[in-house]
């Protein structure tokens, strides 16, 4: 499944699952894609972008910040 951001917003940036000082920023309009379904029960989600970058995030960002695509 592919899915369009819908606003700017920017996250805390992990290294090897811990928050540093810096952020990154996930830019209105970028498609992400998920590599497996996700299921409405599904309590966090992971998204890969084509540049390499992935995320982590709880299915309620997902659901604000994100729209399915094509």
């Amino acid at each position: 499944m592919k899915y369009k951001c819908l606003e700017t917003f920017s996250l805390p940036e992990c290294d090897d699952g811990v928050e540093t000082e810096r952020e990154v920023d996930i830019l209105k309009g970028s498609i992400w894609e998920s590599e497996e379904d996700i299921e409405d029960n599904d309590t966090e989600v992971e998204l890969t972008h084509e540049s390499g970058a992935w995320l982590d995030i709880s299915r309620e960002l997902l659901d604000l910040m994100f729209e399915e695509t094509v």
